[in-house]
């Protein structure tokens, strides 16, 4: 198991987390759009997942937004992401049912981004009422982007810009 910072516990980290993602909700929609190529094919939402690891700063001065640092960021065939260990599957599952009922309703598809600090378990961040992105640029670079916004706890205006 990893340890955690000196003086934090999980209930801290986990509220951490929780702070970061919202902070960066948007900053990591647009990395899973590039990242998954979805402008080119929007039904990768089904068969692919964005999977960011994080550790936890200690250079953050209180700010939500540098609480974490991204170690590493990679596209997963969600056939791989189901064999990895709990929540993985349960989490997929659920992120397929939202999918369903979403596309069902016309409202779009809906990609994720399943995000680790351990030794948290993985948290999934579902991005809904995807529709048809195809005027977008596909950034090659999204996972440099998405690195350098986050490092510098940069508040998503417009990804890669």
């Amino acid at each position: 198991m990893i340890p955690l910072p000196e003086g934090m516990s999980l209930t801290d980290m986990d509220q951490r987390l929780e702070k970061w993602v919202k902070f960066h909700h948007f900053t990591l929609m647009a990395a899973t759009i590039h990242a998954l190529a979805l402008p080119r094919d929007l039904t990768r939402s089904r068969t692919h997942v964005i999977h960011i690891i994080l550790l936890p700063r200690i250079d953050h001065n209180g700010s939500a937004s540098k609480f974490f640092r991204i170690c590493d960021a990679s596209v997963l065939e969600i056939s791989e992401a189901m064999n990895m260990r709990d929540p993985w599957r349960a989490s997929l599952e659920q992120v397929a049912v939202m999918r369903q009922e979403s596309e069902s309703m016309k409202r779009g598809t809906v990609a994720a981004a399943g995000v680790e600090c351990p030794p948290l378990g993985v948290q999934f961040v579902p991005f809904g009422s995807l529709k048809d992105l195809s005027p977008l640029k596909i950034l090659s670079n999204w996972k440099e982007i998405l690195i350098r916004d986050v490092e510098n706890g940069k508040k998503f205006t417009r990804f890669g810009y």
